[in-house]
């Protein structure tokens, strides 16, 4: 399904993956320090009273301001030719993904829950979290997992295709030049021409130093190698060629 240009031009505006609304911390804010390692007197206080970062790319450059994770849209949508696309997430009572029409008339195409609507290559895709879930015996945990479609418009009615799915329902998205990145509370990923890549899972990425309380709650990107992630106490900046990072603590 072709996307007219000037719709495409608008969307970037709109829903422009990589941004943040505001600036509320400077970089100097934060300074360069190595993770503590669980157990030890620096881990516990690493944990007393710190608080999440959120990160994001705006006119080039990286923003950080405090992550909530209440803080989300509840309802995205995208524009196509003959109408909208409209996605929501209501948690445990379930959303809807919709096809609304010029004359206001709304028809069901999907329920689940939806937080990313987006275009790829003039096409539009959504991802799915609401369900399924699979049991973690490593973990001993339950986990949501969930899925990336591609919507199609077949007789004169708007489809979805299942692409693949996710270890864990991402919660936070980047498009940088065709290349989707996506984090989980486990794992980062990288999508290219549809081809799911795991970047690192957090637990072997961070296997000596602080892991299981840390979360990838968001993920601003400037090219293919080099991406940010918001966390605990500050922010990872991360080498996608040689797994590499350095963590940057915010300096109370």
């Amino acid at each position: 399904m072709a996307i007219p240009k000037t719709i495409l031009i608008l969307l970037a505006i709109i829903i422009l993956p990589c941004a943040v609304q505001a600036q509320r911390y400077r970089l100097s804010d934060f300074e360069e320090t190595a993770l503590p390692k669980p157990g030890s007197n620096d881990w516990y206080q690493f944990l007393q009273g710190t608080y999440a970062f959120k990160v994001g790319i705006k006119s080039g450059k990286l923003k950080i301001g405090e992550y909530d994770s209440n803080d989300f849209d509840r309802e995205v949508e995208v524009i196509v030719d003959n109408g909208r696309i409209v996605g929501t997430d209501d948690g445990e009572f379930e959303g809807r993904l919709t096809f609304e029409d010029n004359a206001g008339r709304s028809t069901l195409i999907k329920k689940g829950n939806f937080r990313f609507l987006f275009i790829y290559k003039h096409e539009v895709y959504f991802i799915d979290t609401f369900a399924p879930t699979k049991y973690d015996a490593t973990h001993l945990e339950t986990v949501e997992l969930g899925a990336l479609y591609r919507l199609e418009w077949q007789n004169d009615a708007y489809t979805y295709v299942k692409i693949f799915d996710f270890d864990e329902w991402p919660i936070s998205m980047c498009i940088v030049n065709e290349d989707i990145m996506l984090t989980s509370w486990n794992y980062c990923y990288k999508i290219h021409n549809l081809h799911k890549e795991i970047i690192f899972k957090k637990e072997t990425i961070f296997n000596d130093t602080i892991n299981r309380a840390f979360t990838l709650n968001s993920i601003a990107a400037v090219d293919n190698r080099h991406i940010y992630l918001g966390t605990e106490g500050g922010y990872l900046q991360f080498d996608v060629a040689d797994k590499s990072y350095k963590y940057y603590k915010y300096k109370k």
